[in-house]
């Protein structure tokens, strides 16, 4: 009889131990000035405890950081090409608790920029012949007979007369 009250004890204080919370979380919505959601927004989280975390917010707008250690150092960034970037900072996370932090962002300019880069052909001007290598592959695929003189009727500037 006492090794089973000793036993449910033990039980009863173990459960009471895994219930306990050691972590927050944060969570919230990114919209545009008018309130819609933004779906696809990079929702970037910079803790004073490693190295940032970034999340994409999903058809609704909502993005959620769980397990977070208890701080008051954290910093949320959205960011989504044509609107402006949005911070903020000093956000408490507190034990067992969710913060919800929700970002509207503004319209922003769309900055393009295009790189165009050519590179010319060296062009030898004192050479005048015309060359060809056959390799045994092509060879290989012609749809004709391999003679010479189909061969080199492949090469450019070669007119065969037969």
């Amino acid at each position: 009889m006492k090794k089973s009250l000793v036993l449910l004890s033990v039980l009863l204080l173990s459960v009471a131990a895994v219930a306990q919370v050691r972590t927050g979380s944060i969570y919230g919505t990114v919209s545009d000035a008018q309130g819609g959601p933004l779906p696809g927004v990079s929702v970037t989280l910079t803790s004073p405890y490693g190295a940032p975390y970034t999340v994409v917010t999903d058809d609704l707008g909502k993005f959620r950081f769980p397990s977070l250690t208890p701080s008051s150092g954290y910093a949320l960034t959205a960011e989504l090409q044509g609107f402006k970037k949005q911070e903020k900072t000093g956000i408490v996370v507190v034990l067992g608790q969710q913060s919800k932090i929700d970002l509207a962002l503004e319209q922003g300019t769309l900055d393009e920029q295009v790189t165009v880069v050519a590179v010319t052909p060296t062009i030898d001007a004192k050479k005048t012949s015309v060359g060809k290598n056959v390799t045994q592959e092509i060879l290989q695929s012609l749809p004709s007979s391999r003679d010479p003189w189909n061969v080199m009727q492949m090469a450019p500037g070669v007119i065969m007369d037969r």
